[in-house]
């Protein structure tokens, strides 16, 4: 499941890069929670509706991604 998460969040990355010109180490979904886009954060979180605002938690595992790439 680890697996196909990490392409999920590959995915969201690059479409990021190419559809939004925005950062590629950032998720759709963090950039959402990030800038506080209302009406994507809305329907993100609907189709992850089995996760607690899940806008939220990709901005923090982004944020965790970016403190540990940090340390290398």
């Amino acid at each position: 499941m680890e697996y196909l998460t990490n392409i999920l969040s590959a995915f969201s990355q690059l479409a990021n890069v190419i559809f939004l010109n925005g950062n590629p180490n950032e998720s759709i979904s963090g950039r959402s929670y990030r800038e506080n886009w209302e009406v994507s954060l809305r329907i993100i979180n609907a189709i992850f509706f089995w996760q607690s605002n899940h806008c939220r938690g990709a901005h923090h595992k982004d944020v965790e991604w970016a403190k540990e790439f940090s340390k290398l």
